[in-house]
């Protein structure tokens, strides 16, 4: 798990620069003096957020999600559905986000996702045994606890992606994934 047992404390203690600056195409958001900052297309209201104590923030086309430390999520510029669905998520630890789809991680291992699932993204909702969770705008990726990277939607280069083991961490773009595994390679 990315979290122990006492998620809440531990996330209340992480300083408030971690995990604070994400980008979609036409939008920035990024945390400064513990305040919320979006800078870019308003078109939805998705620079439109007040929150506190955020832990990390994940910016779609015409959405952002927040995760704040307590383990809740704030949002602005989602469907209603949807924004309605993610604020009753709790002990989330992780988060990511696509062009239309919100995949988080709670703090047992467990993956949630809603959104948009026209091209597979939220195959793993209800997925086990994960340690992080990843998204690219039509794909989702998670990291299991055995160090094994799988991916569902739509991603190219999707199938030259079944044996790659012993990740720590990855980044996504449009069409190319970049990973770095356990030894720092």
């Amino acid at each position: 798990m990315l979290v122990g047992k006492d998620d809440k404390a531990v996330l209340s203690q992480i300083p408030s620069n971690l995990n604070i600056l994400d980008a979609s195409d036409t939008t920035v958001v990024f945390v400064r003096n513990d305040k919320f900052v979006g800078r870019g297309d308003n078109s939805n209201g998705q620079i439109e957020i007040e929150s506190e104590n955020i832990f990390k923030v994940a910016e779609g086309n015409t959405f952002t999600v927040i995760l704040k430390k307590d383990g809740t999520l704030d949002s602005a510029g989602l469907l209603t559905k949807y924004a309605k669905e993610i604020s009753e998520w709790e002990n989330i630890v992780d988060i990511a986000v696509g062009n239309g789809h919100i995949v988080a991680l709670n703090h047992s291992g467990k993956v949630l996702c809603t959104g948009d699932k026209k091209l597979g993204q939220c195959e793993f909702d209800g997925a086990e045994e994960i340690k992080k969770v990843f998204a690219a705008k039509n794909g989702t990726f998670v990291l299991r606890e055995d160090g094994k990277l799988e991916v569902s939607g739509d991603f190219v280069g999707k199938s030259q992606m079944k044996n790659i083991e012993n990740i720590s961490d990855i980044s996504i773009s449009d069409n190319i994934l970049a990973y770095v595994n356990e030894n720092g390679r």
